[in-house]
């Protein structure tokens, strides 16, 4: 009798251990999926972060090309006038001079003028259109972040 009592009371005991052990790694298991959950949803807040970070910086990086188009643009314009106000110069000289020897003369003083005016503007022309070029690149990728952006935000929300 003494045995079965001793018996008993070691399986009551062992039956015990074995449910503390058999719940300790559903608490486990439930620590561990909330520490992800706390892990991912930082992960994605970083993200958002850093995403916001980006635009951000694209944007002051579009800014500067825009900057600089306008700058050169405002300088193909001045080159541009520079050289219709020549023309009508000489136009001018054309009509007041009556087919004299002097409107050549004219013409060839000018003429250097008029060459260095055209050997500026192709240059500023060039930048002009590589500034073009490089705003629309980084409107382009301003517009992907910033859908990026929204599409992490609405991931988020669900």
């Amino acid at each position: 009798m003494k045995r079965s009592i001793i018996f008993l009371i070691c399986c009551c005991w062992i039956a015990l251990a074995i449910g503390a052990q058999a719940q300790t790694p559903a608490n486990e298991a439930q620590q561990q999926a909330a520490i992800n959950r706390q892990l991912m949803a930082e992960v994605k807040s970083l993200r958002r972060e850093l995403l916001q970070q980006a635009i951000e910086f694209q944007q002051w990086k579009l800014q500067h090309v825009t900057r600089e188009l306008q700058q050169a643009q405002s300088e193909q314009q001045r080159l541009a006038s520079e050289e219709q106000l020549l023309q009508i110069e000489l136009n001018e000289l054309a009509v007041s001079s009556n087919g004299n020897g002097e409107l050549e003369t004219l013409k060839a003083d000018l003429a250097p003028r008029s060459q260095r005016l055209r050997g500026r503007q192709q240059p500023v022309s060039d930048r002009v259109s590589e500034l073009s070029e490089q705003s629309a690149k980084e409107e382009k990728r301003l517009r992907q972040l910033t859908d990026q952006l929204k599409a992490e935000t609405a991931k988020t929300t669900r």
